[in-house]
This record gives structure tokens, C-alpha cells and sequence, in this order.
């Protein structure tokens, strides 16, 4: 964004909400050839994605790209906070991922439901020539450490 101009009498505004703590202070401003940055020093990436978020917010502005938006929502009446090719890009797609995510986790869930079931009667049914074969390689493996 470009610096705001500013004159002496709003740099003595400026300066009063320094003082006051509030947050309207903030900026960039041009001062006969200066510039002038106000910012909360170490503040987290966080808290500067919020401000310019609620920022955007406020001016009718879209908070991907900037460009303002015209179209309201019809349930609240308030502005969309997503330009049209933003909202068409975003939330549509993600209405449209949760679907597939939704079809994917059941057809997930009965397949390992098979798998279960065929594991299950493998388990049954193999489950004692293991065990033997297992007490063969152990004995195999004793005799030949002895004979070393």
C-alpha cells in the first residue's frame, strides 16, 4: 500500500492515539519527503494476518486480493468477504472436496471392514502350522549354535 500524506495537525492526531494506545494509528504516512511507520514491534504473523484481515473486512474489500466486492450475502446483508472469482475458487471447492472426503471415509470404512474379516479368518485357520513351524526354526537354531 502506498503512504498516506499527512500535515502537522494529523501527525499531532496521530501521535495523541499513540499515546492513547488505540489501534487507528497504525500506518504508513508521507511526511514532506519522510515515511513515517507506525507498527507493534515483534508482532506475531498471526496477529498481522488478523489485522489485515478485519481490515479488509471492514472496508468491503475481498481478503485474498483486495479488490472490492459488490455482491452482498442475501442471509445477513452484509458484503461477501471473497471477490467472485475468489469465491468461486475457494468455497466452492471446498464444499465440493468435503463431499468427495465424505464418499472416500465410507468407502474407506467398508473396506476395512473386509480386510478385518479376511484377516480374521486367516488368523483362524493358519494360526497353529505357524506356531510349529516357529518351535522347528527355534530348535534348528539352538543345534546349530551348539555344533559351532
Amino acid at each position: 500500500m502506498e503512504p498516506k500524506k499527512v500535515t502537522v495537525k494529523d501527525l499531532d492526531s496521530i501521535i495523541g492515539e499513540l499515546i492513547k494506545g488505540g489501534d487507528d494509528s497504525r500506518g504508513t504516512y508521507l511526511y514532506r519527503g519522510f515515511r513515517l511507520q507506525i507498527s507493534k514491534y515483534k508482532a506475531t504473523g498471526a496477529e498481522r494476518t488478523s489485522r489485515l484481515y478485519h481490515k479488509r473486512r471492514d472496508e468491503g474489500l475481498c481478503i485474498r486480493c483486495g479488490k472490492k466486492v459488490g455482491k452482498k450475502n442475501p442471509k445477513t446483508g452484509k458484503l461477501y468477504r471473497l471477490c467472485d472469482y475468489h469465491r468461486n475458487a475457494i468455497d466452492k471447492k471446498t464444499a465440493s472436496t468435503s463431499r468427495k472426503a465424505k464418499k472416500k471415509s465410507a468407502s474407506k470404512s467398508k473396506a476395512k471392514s473386509r480386510v478385518k474379516a479376511k484377516a480374521k479368518s486367516r488368523v483362524k485357520s493358519k494360526a497353529r502350522p505357524k506356531a510349529k513351524s516357529r518351535a522347528k526354526a527355534r530348535t534348528k537354531s539352538k543345534s546349530r549354535s551348539r555344533k559351532r
